[in-house]
């Protein structure tokens, strides 16, 4: 807000036209009084009372434009203090809006790595449980063997090497291997 109100520009234009009232009164008085003993008496009072009319004039006139003056600047505090109060709770309701912004992120984020720890979950037994078949149903064919040529039914247990033979197994753990 400018500080140059009405108020304040009418009061220092009336102040500066009574002192150059004053200037020009106070010129015609020095005017007259260089003139000695043939100044006029009536001339020199008339013009000294006109430059001291035109100094409390302009005196008057500057005490308006202070008191405009004062009152533009409390204007102008309350204005500067209600635009700051105004970016002060903008800027709250802009952290405001922010921290549901990331609570709703970290909300949905949570869900996500829910849905995807339940679904890893399920995928690992679906993993296991399918691994286990096959292991099963591979131990099943490693640990029978038929030697086909005694054409006894005998059954070998080991695991097969990556040759192909069947070695006997030490240990109760069998190790898959697919050649």
């Amino acid at each position: 807000m400018s500080l140059l109100t009405s108020g304040v520009v009418q009061g220092m234009v009336g102040a500066s036209l009574h002192m150059k009232s004053a200037n020009v009164a106070m010129g015609i008085y020095h005017q007259e009084k260089a003139k000695g003993a043939k100044a006029n008496q009536s001339i020199l009072e008339s013009s000294s009372g006109l430059a001291r009319d035109s100094m409390n004039s302009a005196a008057e006139s500057n005490k308006q434009a202070q008191e405009a003056l004062r009152e533009a600047q409390k204007e102008a505090r309350k204005q500067a203090q209600a635009e700051q109060e105004a970016a002060i709770e903008e800027r709250r309701q802009e952290a405001a809006k922010d921290k549901k912004q990331e609570e709703k992120e970290k909300i949905k984020d949570a869900q996500q790595n829910a849905q995807k720890s339940a679904k890893g979950k399920k995928n690992q037994e679906t993993d296991v449980k399918e691994t286990n078949k096959i292991s099963a149903s591979s131990q099943e064919e490693i640990d029978v063997d038929y030697d086909s040529t005694d054409k006894k039914d005998t059954v070998i247990q080991g695991i097969y090497t990556a040759q192909g033979e069947v070695k006997p197994a030490s240990v109760g753990h069998k190790v898959v291997v697919t050649v």
